[in-house]
Order: C-alpha cells, then structure tokens, then sequence
C-alpha cells in the first residue's frame, strides 16, 4: 500500500496484515492521563447501563427556559441544571438537563443513582432519558420535565380524593422499589414530582442519591437522608422508608405538603420532628387514614407494615371514600367502561385508580373469564400478567388516555363468583411462584458460578502448593538427589553412578555436565550426592 493510498481503515477486503498496518495508534490505559482515564471508564459505565447517545450534543436542544414551576432533577450534586426543548417534530418536549464534571463520575452515590433511575422502569419513577458527553469533561444527563413541580407545590387548593389518589401512588412506587430489593432512604414532599397542576396528574419519585441495594448494604453506605424525615433506627431498613413514607402521606393529607408545618421541637442537633405530637393528632383523627399513618409513623421498627401492607390498605380507603362521596352527592350512576350502558355504582367494581367503572351483571364476569383465558394462552400476556404480581389491568387501558392500574382483591372477591375467583387467585398464586423461582434460579445459577470460581481456586492452590509438589515428585522420582554444597534439587543421575564418566564428554555442539546446575558444585560419586529434602528451588 503506498504512501498516498486512501484506503478506509476498516475496509473489509483489505489482509489483516495491512489493516493493522493503516491503523492509528492508540493508548493503552496506562498512558492515559487521569483526565482521560476519568472520561473512558465514564464512557464505559455508560454505555453498560445503555445510557450513552453517541449522536447527542446541546445543538439539539433549543435555547428555551423552563417555566416558573422549576422541578428538581432526578439527579442532585454538584452540577448545573438546565431546561431545554429538544428539537424535532417528533420530540418537542421540554426536558431537563444535569451537567456533571467526568471527575464526578467516580463518586459511587451518582453511579447507584443512574442504577436506581434508569433500571426501575416504573411510571412512578422519574427516569434517566440518556446521557451524552459534551466535550471531554462534561456528562450531561437527560430526564424529562415534570410540570406539576414537586408535592410542596402540587398540593394547594387539591382536594382530600386527589390527596388520597397521589398518597395511593406514592405507596405503588416505594412498593416497586422494595420488591426489586431497593431503598430510597431520603422520601419527602421535595423529592416527590407530578406531571401535571391537575389533580389526577400521577406522581413519581425522584433523587435516587441515596438509594442502595438492600443486598448489598454495608456501614459505610449506611448514610442518612433528611433528618426531619429520617427515624432514630439503629439499622437502616425498609422499615426507614415505610416511616419516611407515612410522615410524607402525613405532610401531604394535613398539612399541603408543606414540611415547615410538621409538629416540630428544637434541639441541639436543630429541628427534629415531634412523634408524640404527630401521633396525639392522628389519635384525635377519626378514619381508617389516621389508624394507617399511625401504624408507619411510629418509633418501633417491627410495628410498621410492610410496603406490599401500605398499598392494598390506601388502596381500600381510596375506594371507601368514592364511594361514600358518591353516596353523598346522590350521583349513583355510573358509564360501565365495556359495554356503555348507565348502572348503580352499588352493582359496579372500581379500579384502584377511581373512575372507572365495570357493571358486575353483564360485563365485569366475562371481563374476568376472557382475560384469565387470554394469560393462560398467550405467553406474552402472561408474562406481563406475572409483572404485574398477577393483579388484573383496568379495561381502560385500551383507550385513550389510558389506565394502568388493577384491581384491588377486595374489590375482586366481592364481585366475583367463589369459583371464579379461586380461579384468579390461582394464577395470581402462579405468578407470585413463578417470581419467587426466578428469584431462586438467579440465586442457584449465581451460587454455582461461585462454587466453580471457588473450586478453580482450590485446584489452583492444591497445585501450587509446595508441599503437594513435592510429595508428587518424590512419588515419580523416588531417587532424587539434591546438591551437596548449596542443596539445590532435585537432581535426578540415572544410568551411572560413576558421574565422572561423562562428564564433559562432547555430545554435539554441548557437552554432559553432572554438576549442579546452580553452583556447579561436582562429586564423582552419587553416593556422595545428599538425599534430596524435599525443598522446592524457584
């Protein structure tokens, strides 16, 4: 190939020789400066998440602001916060963008924050969109716009139904992120975003910086989120969140979500919350409501329930308050979502997000039948089914907008035929089965790769162990000899015991040497050579 050839670097047909040959030089790791080092393993941690967008720069943003209502960003640190509108007339949204130095990126709080945000794909959790690299020392992260600001902002002039609706939601996403094994450790009104100013928006969690995997829990990640928010645990626990997420429902029912409003007492260490007066207000409170914020604000971890508790209990109250709000307001009829017709909400089921009505006499049975028909014969309903904790969808899901909530069992068994809802629970049981096998055989497959990295260890060691070598080699070699004078062996002579007979003797272009081939120490006689000891020379 000549020197002015313009020939691709990756031309297919080019010998393998002469690709390497027009190849540029690269650097090794090694060579690398720290800066550099810094944006390659950035790169690399990208690009295993699948956040990384080549093709990304701000060019493809428009110089827009953000409204006045400006959300925090899923991300917190050290690192500047813009509004931009993507281009494009399929894009068009305002998103947010988070600027973060390379150097940064080293911090192992921002890497479990990536994990958390863009890993747990759940509508209520604010997601990380992508991530490009602008220039080489700047990350900017890309999650979309929430309208609606966070709780603080949401909450005035909502009624108790939106309240109890966000509450509802609040309680499905910190269930999601239990059953997938992580903690938020930092749940309050701020942290909490909706995607709208209407009352129905849908909330979602944001600010994963202090999220860990509850697997893999040490003290040093043990650190602490908001105090104001935070129990008095000795163990950090799910049972944190569950108390940070009633005292959040508390700020968010009685108090608009403004947190300066919490019962409050002065300390050395600042303001720290008032338990007992919390609890003597939700004492005084009637209303399943109260019992439940008393249940997970208190000091006794092994008093407050469990998130999968929380939700089918919010779940219930959300219900019992539409329907006794309907009954007040003598609106007792209601659209059925299959077949249209008006009919007596008395003899409908709801779904968990309210407004949605099934009439049990003609629609909701067969609604029921057809659907647990549909999962048991096609795999990829019923894989999502088995997603859903083997809950039933709303028949609204279909329209537009859509619903994605389920129905509570409550609602279920009191509308359903016994035969017809052991039936549900049977596949609902399945699906639980079938995560609780999947969670097994990750755990099995893991266990074995353990125990074959374990075992290729052992054998490593069993080889190389001095001790096991030498008793093989006196097993092979039972007349092995070492030196007399500096003791290097073994040394195997064989044939002759009289050394002195070959050696020097010319064989070739060498000649035979009986010495040692360490000292060069020689005796004549190999009864004059030591038994060899057994000790391995390097």
């Amino acid at each position: 190939i000549g020197d002015d050839a313009a020939v691709p670097l990756d031309f297919p047909e080019l010998p393998v020789r002469a690709q390497r040959i027009v190849q540029p030089p690269r650097k090794s790791y090694e060579q690398m400066t720290p800066a550099e080092k810094a944006t390659y393993g950035t790169t690399m941690l990208l690009q295993r998440t699948g956040l990384l967008s080549i093709n990304r720069s701000m060019a493809d943003y428009d110089e827009e602001g953000l409204p006045d209502v400006m959300v925090r960003a899923t991300l917190s640190g050290r690192s500047a916060v813009k509004g931009r509108r993507l281009r494009g007339a399929v894009h068009g949204a305002l998103k947010i963008l988070k600027e973060f130095k390379v150097l940064d990126f080293k911090d192992k709080k921002l890497q479990r924050s990536i994990f958390a945000a863009h890993h747990l794909r759940h509508p209520g959790i604010v997601p990380i969109e992508c991530a490009f690299l602008q220039g080489s020392d700047t990350v900017v992260v890309q999650t979309p716009f929430f309208a609606g600001g966070n709780m603080r902002q949401w909450c005035p002039e909502k009624d108790s139904k939106a309240k109890l609706v966000a509450a509802y939601h609040i309680g499905v996403a910190v269930e999601y992120l239990h059953t997938h094994g992580v903690w938020h450790r930092d749940l309050k009104p701020e942290n909490i975003v909706f995607a709208s100013n209407e009352p129905t928006a849908l909330p979602a969690l944001c600010d994963f910086d202090l999220a860990v995997d509850s697997s893999k829990t040490m003290t040093a990640t043990m650190q602490r989120g908001t105090p104001l928010y935070m129990p008095r645990d000795a163990t950090p626990s799910d049972k944190t969140d569950i108390f940070s997420l009633g005292l959040t429902l508390y700020a968010l029912v009685f108090c608009d979500g403004d947190d300066s409003r919490l019962p409050q007492v002065q300390s050395a260490r600042g303001p720290e919350l008032d338990l007992n007066a919390v609890q003597r207000q939700l004492a005084a409170t009637e209303g399943d409501l109260a019992v439940l914020l008393r249940r997970l604000i208190t000091d006794e971890p092994e008093r407050r329930p469990f998130s999968g508790e929380v939700v089918p209990a919010l779940a219930a109250i959300v219900e019992q308050m539409g329907i006794e709000e309907r009954i007040a307001q003598g609106q007792q009829k209601r659209q059925c979502q299959i077949c249209f017709d008006w009919f007596d909400c008395a003899q409908g089921v709801e779904c968990a997000a309210g407004g949605h009505f099934v009439c049990t006499v003609n629609c909701f049975h067969s609604y029921v039948v057809m659907e647990l028909e549909t999962i048991e014969s096609d795999d990829r309903r019923l894989e999502l089914h088995r997603e859903r904790g083997g809950r039933l969808c709303c028949p609204a899901r279909a329209f537009t907008p859509s619903c994605d909530r389920e129905y509570i069992d409550s609602s279920l068994a009191r509308a359903l035929p016994d035969e017809l809802f052991t039936q549900y629970r049977m596949l609902q049981d399945a699906a639980v089965e079938h995560r609780i096998w999947g969670e097994a055989q990750q755990w099995l497959q893991a266990e074995v790769k353990r125990l074959a990295q374990q075992q290729r260890l052992d054998q490593h060691a069993a080889e190389n162990d001095p001790r096991l070598l030498a008793d093989a080699i006196r097993r092979h070699v039972p007349n092995a000899r070492q030196c007399g004078q500096c003791g290097y062996g073994p040394i195997e002579h064989t044939n002759c015991p009289d050394l002195q007979a070959h050696h020097g003797e010319r064989r070739g272009s060498s000649r035979v040497s009986n010495a040692c081939p360490r000292c060069s120490w020689f005796n004549r006689d190999i009864s004059g050579w030591p038994r060899w000891d057994g000790r391995i020379w390097d």
